[in-house]
């Protein structure tokens, strides 16, 4: 069988999380943005360009309710269906329980990376609607280790996705204490195995509630003064030229010869991993489109010019980039990025030779799964 996934997103997690506990041998294809999933041999397989699709002996099938209800039928032994048509009943009716708390969820993830416009006053109503829905769940948990039966099922799959993303983006420590027999149960399924060959073990959590800024913050001009910057050198046609410009020499020669020194500075980034991190590919490409995702969120990119991506082999895998920005001195507004605490931020000064030769190298390297930098085989590189 051959599962099509989009990175990052949960219908397709839950599917794997299936598939791995099934121990079903599968190939696994990975789409890193939604439009990968328009294509027309795509649309041939599933005409709303949705992930998860997944090719079978027999056709294809996608809706990951289906395909988790699938997948289950091919071990029946393990009711992950339920054991009896009592259980698969409430596996059934779990399904749609958590689907009211999986809405909720999804409605403030978006704003989180900006997949919809950030306005604070509907985050606030959004993260209500959580807690709203959330009581019922943990009441039902009080006395339970999984929702139904006294195994692992299809509808925990369901929950544990949306689960995961509330706890490492969403709720800091104080929310999730909140909820004591649903931050139980998270971490008693988080412990199995299934899990851990997905995500690793000792996932990160969110350690401060998440703010987004006021609109007009989002728009208001950086200190530095336009006119402070020679004409000689603008940023807008210098990221045109980044992108575009197939011979990456002249880009890192104009970048030299006619940046502004005062008001611009070239800055090495590495993403501190924690120890569990960085072992799979899918899982560190989730990490790093959240990552990017947050800084057009914010409205950064406009005074950036970065290659920022995932480096190595699995399972020694890192993020890293090589960035640019309009700031002399650290570019204070990155503060704003939940996870900018996790980045070791290095200036580099391009007058030095081994700094230079830094970054013309990561530079000369803007597509994915092409070369090598600092010894490292590109995987997946985004342009900011």
């Amino acid at each position: 069988m051959k599962l099509h996934v989009l990175a990052g997103c949960p219908f397709c997690i839950r599917v794997m999380y299936a598939l791995e506990l099934a121990g079903i041998e599968y190939q696994l294809q990975t789409y890193f943005q939604a439009v990968d999933l328009k294509t027309a041999e795509y649309l041939k397989m599933n005409p709303k360009g949705e992930a998860p699709v997944l090719e079978t002996t027999h056709g294809v099938i996608y809706e990951s309710g289906a395909v988790l209800r699938y997948v289950a039928t091919l071990k029946p032994e393990l009711g992950l269906n339920g054991r009896n048509p009592f259980e698969a009943a409430q596996v059934e009716m779990w399904m749609c329980n958590t689907g009211g708390f999986t809405g909720a969820v999804l409605t403030v993830f978006p704003q989180l990376f900006g997949k919809v416009p950030p306005k604070p006053e509907d985050l606030q109503k959004n993260l209500q609607n959580i807690h709203d829905k959330t009581p019922f769940l943990e009441e039902h948990l009080s006395n339970k280790e999984y929702l139904t039966g006294d195994s692992v099922t299809v509808a925990d799959f369901a929950f544990l996705s949306i689960l995961s993303i509330l706890y490492q983006f969403i709720f800091p420590e104080e929310q999730r204490n909140k909820y004591p027999h649903i931050l139980r149960y998270y971490h008693k399924l988080t412990s199995l195995e299934f899990y851990k060959k997905i995500l690793g073990s000792n996932r990160r959590l969110a350690n401060t509630e998440f703010k987004l800024p006021h609109p007009q913050q989002l728009t208001a001009p950086v200190e530095t003064k336009v006119e402070e910057i020679p004409k000689k050198f603008d940023l807008l046609s210098f990221k045109t030229l980044f992108v575009n410009q197939k011979d990456r020499g002249t880009v890192c020669d104009t970048a030299f010869e006619t940046y502004d020194k005062e008001s611009f500075s070239f800055w090495h980034a590495r993403y501190d991993m924690h120890p569990a991190e960085g072992k799979e590919l899918i899982a560190t490409s989730n990490l790093l489109t959240n990552f990017v995702s947050r800084i057009h969120d914010l409205g950064l990119s406009k005074n950036i010019v970065a290659i920022h991506g995932i480096y190595g082999d699995e399972p020694k895998l890192e993020i890293r980039g090589l960035w640019f920005w309009r700031s002399n001195g650290f570019y204070e507004e990155l503060k704003q990025h939940p996870s900018c605490e996790f980045i070791q931020w290095t200036r580099l000064d391009p007058q030095v030779s081994e700094d230079r030769t830094k970054i013309i190298e990561y530079w000369s390297h803007i597509k994915s799964n092409e070369g090598s930098v600092e010894g490292l085989n590109c995987k997946v590189l985004k342009i900011i």
